[in-house]
């Protein structure tokens, strides 16, 4: 066999040696003729100009590529881009791609040259060639070369191996290949990917030459150094001697930023430079250097005045740039300073800056990142702007790591601009590292992902040690400012990361808005002096995300924060000023923050600190909860702060806040909805007193009060007078979180909001009717009103909507004092319907008759409906609820009033169903969700629950898919707070079912918490699950009550529950828990229990079917063991096996009846049992059947006593070595019997015989048959049929009778070979399931295939019931092999069960003992390939010759390649014998005596043997296999097939395979399973390994897997199970040969065929004729034509078959484009009337090119003048089309006119202007030249403004500079004597109007009517005097005499009275006006004798 393979492996390699290419010396390669192209990972790049080839044996490619590669940084980058040679963008190179999906850590990329003669070259060799290796995580490289000797190549050997980054620049290396001279050789480069995409690695300029003569070159640039002097610079290099003469002149050439300069003649030191020697500094001229970038090439020529054929080493280089930028420039785009930032980052980084620098980023979207490594020059005197100009208009977008990357760079700004970075993982806006000290963010939005969950380093502007970890420590960012940016979406918005031992210092967050963060808005850690000042975060998207969060500080400041409904924490501060003595204190002031889940703030170890003013408000929480969190404070002064709970404490520490520190808390407002407003450290107050009254130093100015809030939690501005003036002035904060001053009044407000308060100040504070569920009919619409103003609230209107449409307002009159509700007021009535959704929306205009001006606390809006009654539908157009989030609002909102049932329609429901409390469920009004058919309706859900009922009661849900994918806290359907009387009903609930370590997936689970289905509470009860299908998940169903409250009433009935990983039921604290009738199967971890049931109260566990269970199959826990119950539990009609542990387990179990049940188990040990109990008492165990494979049927943990309970008429059966351990262990139940006499005297042992083991525990056998007792009641078996079937009922679960006759066809054994056979036996394994011995039974088998016919045969003897044995029915011919397909029957006469006796249809596939070959044809070559006819198992080898003698193929496999037809067209097919193997390893670790495991076939394979890992020693041997999957519990042969025995093999020991030596032929045919027994039927053991799973994947090669299986005790299959355990060992496998016949096959010469459709075709037109020529029989065109000739009509690529009539092919393939000629018409010639100029268009046709007579390129040409003109069209392709037009320009007429008008003016154009115009109007065609005439009107309009202000008595008008005359309207519009102003103030009651005059036009404005000038009658005021009038504070009455027991009363205008002087006396007096506002007031004065006199005076 060995020799075979050497001879394939010596052809294989010469036919190598021939395809080899070679190369010529000396040779350079610089790669510019090569195409770009490839993907590393993906298909292989072939090169096709270079002498290079990608190895197909490696992981990886080279590719070609130019440019810049497509991750940064990494890979090259310089110059844009630039490879080695030419350095130019545009060169190419080639390059190992390491981004994803080519990041594998260690992958392989061989670049190998082809074949390298050096035979007569000259005696020096060199190899030269650049690479490029620039990325943090750069990968290996190394350079071999290896020897081909005799076409044989021999082994790579090792030049250099690079190691590490050596920067973004090209180096070259060169190697001395002297020694391989004379050889012939090959070079590979071998690149080796880095830990991750920074690794781009690049090599170029392939060289390999000998040392020359006369060979020179430039090595270096040598100056200047970059950046350059500015000005004239002197250009020196060095010169280098490659040659083997001295160098004495050379001509030094060189080009300055591409333009060539004058050579430079080098003469070289002394006698000549010698070789390999160099001389630097050799000037070779001058140049200009300016800001910018420069490029330098010098290269030498003519050494020694010679030709230098060795050009690859004569040329340097240099970029640099010529000083350091300074002032303005531009970036981005065509025309800018820098096009792109690559070449920004590029220049920036190697010029740097030496004054401030603005680079104005032009407006565009670029896809591309900004890289900012350390700029030179940059200081705060020098520093660098990056200006977008406008961040909506300018955006820097990549899909990979950051936006923007700053880099150690300092004091640069970036603002302006737009940031997107979309990935997933590892994506920023900003990242900053490595001291990047001095930088701003300003003014930018910056946009990351907002909607994907688990988010992954996704931040807005980040800093960080690492890339690719954000929490990557050190001194990465050092007085940052990130201001007025916004930032949406990512983890977090910001996050900075310091170190614990280098804090970073001085950054700033201030003014910016962070929204939708998943995790964080700001997150830092480490940092001194840090400001947080100013944010606004909202839109918080994790349940545990918090808004600020920062730790580990030093002299920080959070300040003036806005953080909305943080579902976390709001502000977390841990670490503050606690690590060392700060220099100040840290500020925590001017916060408002909500949280809807946690505490608003928390304060951890915090010392030296300042809380002030802060706004702080909690909701959703309770426990240990507070607004306000702190623990272990240290001089902490907390004042004028509002802490609000809704639930929990306002204030939580866990400290007494004295005791641990000086801390100063007072001035504080609290306040909670909760039991308790504060827990101080170990003692919880329930109020303010009594904590002031424990703690007297604290809180002696702090309030109880609930502090009205100005938009509930929403928004915590305050507005209410009580909330006013109460805080502590000496704080000393001088603004509030909105800027404004501190005080407004006579003391700062308390909380981050200071206010005043409104004199007038009203607003709707509630709608208290109608609301849902609202009654059905007519409804009073009742509100309250509160007065939030600080005056008495004595009137308001109160307007108000529904449904959005304005109602009558209501004029509500009072008497409210500040502060204080008036609730019941009726505004109006509206009519509800039954689920009728209205909207009340209503609020309070003008309080006092004052406007409202803080409208914030006005209005109140409610939704709400009329109670649901009826059926309605939901889901999709049309139905009542068209989604399940309507549907869920409607019920939360409305309720029902009646049976309810909503009808889901049928469809696919992205979506959950919430139900919370539904108002007016009841057990006389229910709820049903009904589907219809869960096979037409589904739920869909990733997140928590497709259905949540919460608080929900009696409600039904029916009929609906669950579908809910995830591996954590997703549950089909989940039930908490008290959900009760709910039903879960013929539904089908999937879920994940093939990932190991769920969490908490559940199909229906209740708990107190969504996230936890362990979390105990008053959760669910009386829930029914019932007739549901729930698949997969963690759990099937769990119920979890709570220790201190059992939940009761709990139902699991008839469900099906598969697949779950760990539990199909499971429930605790349970009471009157049923789980009746389920079925439970597939359960997927070897710990995984059916039912289990903890601390639970008068149960019912009956009639559930649990079988192959892994670990137990019943488990209870304390049952009616934690109080006496009122009713016994019932354990009964359950059938249930275990595979590894107990089936039934009883511990702490009390009062139980255990009837009927079926309990099997295959366990071992000296603690296990089928049935296990532990603590028992008072239990009646009856009618049972314990089944005990290898174990116990029976295990008692104490010794069984009469107390524990009655055990009789029980089967018990083990058939290990004792029956039952019952404190003693009895070897039978004669022994038990006689030890404990109490218990059994009913009982039987014996096998029951179980239909299939612990498959089916149905039984068959007569041992429980009968024998059971009557009086224990069970009316029914676990399958629902009668008791009992006979006279007396049969233990166990199942009621059964025996039948008397039952022959049953078990089934074929395979046949004894797969090869063809004239004999070949066909055998029938048969059993006897009847009580009566069968002697004589008929079988009969059909058989149809290549031959086919009838077997009989008749079975004689005696087969006792139960026994197995196997019947040869006869002999079929299968010589000629081919597949059989079998079948047949058994024919008992009287058999009872016919069901029984087909025998299940098998086909067998038969190898020719003969090979078939088939023959071919030459097809006019001189090879082809003969094959032959493939059969499963076969394997074949060509032979030359018929000889027996010769051995040695020269070929193998079903198809064989003849070299030669000419030569030799005649071989030999004969079958192989190869083998092959596959070995487990031998991880050892347990063991006993065989595996029973499957076989995989991947492709069809013969198994012939296994070997085995054993202890040393001797040991007899079994295998026996069978089709399909092995059964784990197996205890007998039944189906299997034994494939023979070897007795007394010595074994060989641990960590070996010892060879069995049974020979077997057993084909497992590809995609098919077969199981496989390998036993230690005595002797020394074998070694085998646990397992985890059965059927995982435990070994596999390409042709097979071997699985997880069980282990056997030593003894066959009688012997104990052990699961899950894995075969150690091997299998061999491979191909035996049917015979050693050979079978000739020939090959045929023959003409052949060809074809050839010419080159690929470009036309203009619309078809092409292709033709396939003449010389073959039939056509086969790709599209479907079958003809000699194919026209055809599109564009593509087209294939023909041609073949002849002895199938010879031959294909060929054609490119055609069809190009359509472009069309242009230009339309006809044309007249045109005036002057305008005339667009001729020709069409858009895009891409294409115009030319116009006119010569001008566009597509539209605009002519103004008479002449022809015309345009030619060229397409793309060349294709052209043209058209030509004549235009004649004729003139218009023309008249002009003028017009003034007072107001509007009608014109002939049927326009009426109001406004000064010139306008044209055209008669068209009414010039005598058939044009148009033009109308031009001039219009000078005078509008006059009429318009009037009123303001109370005032009237203004709005026109100014024009003449006014107010009038009377009441008295016949007569002029108001003296009312020529702009303004005039009415003194009565009355119609007034303004006449006004402008520019000559006079027009009066409508009437105005003034009422309610005054409550008083203006009187007399000659007498009196009034001064000063107007006044800014008081004024002076003179009475004009002495008065006395005077009233002078003050009024505004509208009547309201502002103060009464009573009992006046004296000639004068001073009223003071000081406090009141600008304007009018009249002042009556009332004489004693009543007389009113009145009189006006305004305030200003």
């Amino acid at each position: 066999m060995m020799k075979q393979k050497l001879t394939l492996l010596l052809l294989m390699v010469f036919g190598w040696s021939l395809a080899q290419a070679q190369i010529t010396l000396p040779y350079s390669e610089n790669l510019e003729t090569e195409a770009t192209g490839g993907t590393s990972c993906g298909n292989q790049q072939v090169f096709t100009t270079i002498n290079w080839t990608n190895s197909t044996t490696d992981n990886l490619d080279w590719v070609i590529d130019n440019g810049g590669t497509g991750s940064s940084p990494t890979g090259p980058t310089a110059n844009g881009g630039a490879d080695f040679n030419p350095g130019t963008s545009g060169g190419k190179y080639l390059y190992l791609e390491t981004s994803n999906p080519c990041n594998t850590v260690g992958q392989e990329a061989d670049l190998e040259s082809d074949l390298i003669y050096t035979t007569g070259i000259e005696p020096n060799l060199y190899f030269e060639y650049a690479y490029h290796r620039f990325g943090a995580s750069m990968g290996d490289m190394q350079v071999n070369i290896r020897d081909v000797n005799a076409g044989v190549p021999g082994a790579w050997m090792g030049l250099d191996t690079l190691v590490g980054e050596s920067g973004d620049i090209w180096l070259q290396s060169s190697f001395d290949l002297a020694s391989y001279i004379g050889d012939t050789f090959q070079i590979q480069i071998k690149g080796i990917t880095g830990t991750d995409f920074y690794s781009d690695m690049a090599i170029d300029d392939f060289n390999i030459f000998s040392i020359l003569a006369n060979d020179a070159g430039i090595t270096s640039i040598d100056g200047p150094t970059s950046p350059a002097p500015g000005g004239v610079n002197n250009v020196a290099v060095s010169v280098n001697n490659f040659g083997a003469n001295n160098l004495t002149s050379a001509t030094v050439n060189w080009d300055f930023n591409g333009v060539l300069q004058t050579p430079f003649a080098y003469t070289g030191p002394g006698a000549g430079l010698p070789t390999n020697s160099s001389e630097g500094g050799v000037v070779i001229g001058t140049a200009n250097f300016v800001t910018g970038i420069f490029n330098i090439t010098a290269w030498t020529s003519l050494p020694n005045g010679i030709i230098d054929s060795a050009m690859a080493n004569d040329t340097a280089r240099l970029t640099g740039c010529g000083g350091a930028l300074r002032g303005s420039y531009t970036a981005g785009g065509v025309g800018a300073d820098f096009p792109d930032m690559a070449s920004l980052s590029f220049v920036l980084s190697t010029c740097g800056i030496d004054s401030h620098t603005v680079i104005n980023v032009n407006p565009g979207f670029y896809s591309e990142r900004l890289v900012l490594t350390t700029v030179p020059g940059t200081a705060d005197t020098a520093t660098l702007t990056i200006d977008g100009g406008n961040a909506a208009t300018t955006t820097l977008s990549t899909n990979s790591l950051a936006a923007v990357i700053i880099d150690g760079t300092t004091y640069t700004t970036i603002k302006n601009l737009t940031l997107e970075s979309s990935a997933a993982t590892d994506a920023y806006g900003v990242h900053l590292t490595n001291a990047a000290n001095f930088n701003t963010i300003d003014f930018c939005i910056i946009n990351l992902n907002d909607s994907t969950t688990n988010l992954n380093d996704v931040i807005g502007v980040s800093a960080s040690s690492d890339i690719l970890n954000d929490f990557g420590e050190g001194d990465n960012a050092n007085h940052t400012t990130v201001s007025n940016c916004t930032i949406t979406g990512g983890e977090y918005g910001i996050h900075f990361e310091g170190a614990f031992a280098t804090i970073n210092v001085g950054n700033i967050f201030i003014n910016n808005t962070l929204i939708n963060n998943e995790d964080y808005g700001i997150y830092c850690d480490d940092q001194d002096s840090l400001s947080v000042i100013g944010n606004t975060i909202t839109g918080l998207r994790n349940i545990n995300a918090d808004g600020i969060y920062v730790f580990d500080l030093e002299m920080f400041e959070v300040s003036g924060n806005l953080v909305v409904d943080a579902p976390d924490y709001g502000i977390w501060i841990d670490d503050g000023n606690a690590a060392a003595t700060p220099v100040g204190r840290a500020k925590i002031i001017n916060n408002m923050v909500t949280s809807t889940g946690d505490r608003a703030m928390y304060l951890n170890d915090v010392h030296e600190a300042d809380v002030f003013h802060n706004t702080v408000a909690s909701s959703g929480i309770s426990g240990t909860n507070g607004a306000m969190y702190v623990n272990d404070l240290l001089d902490v002064d907390m004042r004028n702060n509002i802490f609000y709970c809704d639930g929990a404490f306002a204030l939580y520490s866990l400290d007494d806040l004295i005791s641990v520190g000086a801390n100063t808390v007072d001035y504080n407002i609290y306040y909670t909805t909760g039991p308790n407003l504060i827990d101080a450290g170990p003692t919880v107050h329930a109020d303010l007193v009594s904590w002031q009254t424990a703690q007297v130093t604290l809180n002696m100015n702090s309030l109880e009060m609930q502090p009205l809030f100005l938009g509930g939690l929403s928004d915590l501005h305050l507005f209410a007078p009580a909330d006013n003036n109460l805080g502590d002035n000496t704080a000393g904060v001088l603004v509030d979180i909105d800027g404004d001053a501190r005080p407004a009044g006579a003391n700062v407000d308390i909380g981050a909001d200071e206010f005043t308060p409104l004199q007038d100040d009203a607003g709707v504070s509630a709608v208290e009717n109608p609301i849902s569920p609202a009654t059905v009919g007519l409804n009073d619409v009742i509100v309250s009103v509160s007065n939030f103003g600080a005056d008495t609230l004595d009137a308001a209107t109160i307007e108000w909507e529904l449904d959005g449409i304005a109602q009558t307002p209501y004029a509500h009159t009072d008497s409210l004092l500040p502060g204080d509700t008036r609730t019941g007021i009726i505004i109006g009535s509206t009519t509800v319907t039954g689920g009728g959704v209205f909207t009340v929306k209503a609020w309070t205009v003008m309080p006092n008759g004052v406007a409202d001006i803080q409208n914030a606390n006005d209005t109140t809006e409610i939704t709400g409906c009329g109670a649901l009654r009826g059926v309605y539908t939901a889901g999709g157009v049309g139905a009542d609820f068209p989604d399940m989030a309507s549907l869920s609002f409607v019920l939360s909102t409305c309720g029902i009033d009646s049976h309810t049932v909503i009808n889901i329609n049928p469809g696919f429901y992205a979506e959950r169903l919430v139900l919370e409390s539904v108002p007016g469920t009841a057990d006389t009004i229910t709820l049903t969700i009904n589907g219809g058919s869960a096979a037409t309706t589904t739920l869909a859900t990733d997140l928590l629950s497709a259905v949540s009922l919460d608080g929900t009661n009696y409600t039904t849900v029916k009929n609906l898919t669950l579908e809910v994918t995830g591996t954590n806290d997703v549950y089909g359907v989940h039930l908490t707070n008290f959900a009760s009387f709910n039903t879960i009903d013929s539904c089908i609930i999937t879920m994940d079912d093939t990932t190991t370590f769920l969490n908490d997936v559940v199909g229906v689970s209740s708990s107190d918490d969504i996230l936890d289905d362990n979390a105990e509470g008053d959760n669910a009860y009386w829930t029914t699950v019932s007739n549901c299908t729930i698949t997969g998940g963690e759990y099937g169903i769990h119920f979890e009550g709570a220790t201190a409250n059992r939940n009761v009433g709990n139902s699991a009935i008839n469900n099906v529950l598969m697949n779950q990983e760990d539990y199909g039921i499971y429930v605790d604290d349970q009471d009157s828990l049923t789980i009746v009738g389920n079925t439970i199967s597939g359960l997927r971890n070897g710990n995984a229990d059916a039912i289990y049931c903890f601390d639970i109260m008068m149960f019912n566990i009956s009639e559930n079917l649990a079988l192959e269970v892994p670990d137990y199959g019943i488990y209870v826990a304390d049952g009616n063991f934690d109080a006496v119950p009122t009713s016994r539990g019932q354990v009964n009609n359950n059938m249930v096996t275990s595979t590894s542990d107990r089936a039934l387990y009883f511990d702490d179990v009390n009062e139980t009846d255990v009837f009927h049940n079926t309990i099997a188990a295959s366990i071992t040990g000296t603690f296990n049992g089928a049935f296990y109990t532990n603590d028992i008492v008072d239990l009646d165990v009856r009618n049972n059947i314990f089944y005990g494979d290898g174990g116990f049927a029976y295990y008692s943990a104490d010794a069984l006593t009469a107390v524990m309970g009655v055990f009789d008429y029980n089967n018990y059966y083990s058939n290990g070595p004792n029956l039952v351990d019952a404190g003693p262990v009895y070897l039978d139940l004669t022994a038990w019997q006689a030890g404990q006499a109490f218990a059994n005297a009913n009982s039987v042992e014996g096998d029951p015989i179980f239909v299939n083991g612990l498959v089916d525990a149905h039984v068959l056998g007569p041992v429980a048959n009968d024998v059971g007792d009557m009086t224990v009641g069970i009316l029914v078996d676990v399958d629902g049929d009668v008791r009992p079937e006979g006279p007396i009922v049969d233990m166990g679960a199942d009621e059964f009778t025996p039948k008397l006759l039952d022959a049953v066809a078990v089934g074929f054994t395979a046949p004894a070979t797969v090869c063809g056979d004239s004999n070949t036996v066909l055998r029938v394994v048969i059993r006897n399931l009847g009580l009566t011995d069968i002697t004589s039974l008929p079988v009969t088998v059909n058989y149809a295939g290549p031959s086919s016919g009838t077997l009989n045969a008749t079975y004689t003897g005696s087969l006792a019931f139960g026994a197995f044995d196997t019947v040869v029915v006869g002999t079929i011919n299968t010589y000629e092999g081919g597949t059989f397909a079998v079948d047949g029957f058994v024919s008992l006469v009287g058999d009872e069960d016919l069901s029984s006796d087909t025998l299940p249809a098998v086909t067998v596939s038969f190898t020719p003992f003969v090979p078939q070959g088939m023959n071919a044809v030459s097809c006019g070559l001189d090879s082809a390939i003969i094959n032959a006819v493939p059969y499963p198992g076969a394997g074949y080898f060509w032979y030359a010759s018929n000889d027996p003698l010769d051995t040695i193929p020269v070929g193998s496999g079903n198809d064989f390649l003849v070299p030669s037809v000419v030569a030799q067209d005649t071989y030999y097919l004969g079958y192989a014998n190869d083998s092959d193997s596959l070995s487990t390893g031998f991880p050892g670790g347990n063991g006993f005596g065989g595996n029973l495991f499957d076989i995989v076939g991947l492709s069809t394979i013969n198994v012939t043997g296994f070997g085995m890992n054993m202890e040393t020693g001797t040991s007899d041997f079994e295998i026996w296999y069978r089709p399909g999957s092995y059964v784990g519990f197996d205890n007998n042969a039944t189906g299997w097939t034994s494939a023979g025995t070897a007795i007394g093999v010595p074994t060989a020991g641990a960590g070996v395979s010892t060879q069995i030596p049974i020979a077997m032929d057993v084909v497992v045919p590809a995609g098919q399973t077969y199981a496989f027994f390998v036993s230690v039927t005595s002797g020394t053991n074998n070694i085998y390994t646990n397992g985890v799973s059965v059927g995982n994947v435990w070994a596999a090669n390409a042709d097979l897997e071997i699985l997880e299986g069980s282990g056997k005790a030593v003894g066959g299959f009688g012997a104990t199970t052990f699961t899950v355990r894995n075969f150690n060992g091997t299998v061999y496998y491979g191909a035996t040969a049917c015979s050693d016949i050979r079978t000739a096959v020939s090959v045929a010469t023959t003409p052949g065929v060809s074809v050839d459709l010419g080159n690929d075709t470009v036309l203009c037109g619309t078809s092409l004729d292709l033709d396939a020529g003449s010389n073959a029989d039939f056509y086969a065109w790709s599209n479907s034509d079958t003809t000699q000739v194919s026209t055809v009509t599109a564009s593509g690529t087209y294939d023909v078959l041609v073949s002849d009539s002895v199938g010879c092919e031959a294909v060929d393939t054609i490119g055609v484009v069809i190009n359509t000629p472009p069309t242009v018409s230009l339309g006809g010639d044309q007249d045109i009337c005036g002057t305008d100029a005339v667009t001729l268009d020709a069409g858009a046709l895009t891409p294409v090119d115009y030319l116009w007579s006119t010569t001008d390129t566009a597509q539209t040409l605009d002519v103004s003048a008479d002449g022809t003109y015309s345009v030619v069209v060229t397409d793309s392709v060349g294709c052209e089309a043209t058209d030509s037009m004549t235009l004649t320009y004729l003139p218009d007429g023309t008249l002009d006119t003028a017009a003034t008008v007072c107001g509007a003016y009608a014109w002939i154009d049927g326009n009426t202007y109001v406004n000064d115009t010139v306008v044209d109007y055209i008669l068209v065609g009414q010039a005598a030249n058939g044009c148009d005439s033009v109308i031009t009107l001039d219009l000078d309009v005078t509008i006059v403004d009429t318009s009037v202000n009123t303001t109370v008595a005032t009237m203004t008008a709005n026109a100014v500079g024009v003449l006014y005359q107010w009038v009377d309207c009441d008295n016949g519009n007569a002029p108001i004597a003296g009312a020529t102003a702009q303004s005039y103030t009415a003194t009565a009651n009355g119609n007034y109007a303004v006449e006004i005059t402008d520019n000559g036009c006079t027009q009066m404005s409508g009437c105005i009517n003034l009422t309610g000038l005054s409550i008083r009658a203006f009187g007399d005021a000659s007498l009196m005097n009034l001064y000063p009038n107007p006044t800014e504070n008081a004024v002076i009455i003179d009475f004009g005499s002495v008065m006395s027991e005077t009233i002078v009363t003050v009024y505004t205008v509208d009547g309201r009275v502002m103060q009464a002087n009573e009992n006046v006396d004296g000639q004068m007096f001073k009223i003071s006006l000081e406090n009141y506002p600008a304007g009018m007031y009249f002042v009556e004065v009332t004489s004693k004798e009543g007389t009113v006199t009145t009189l006006k005076v305004s305030k200003f």
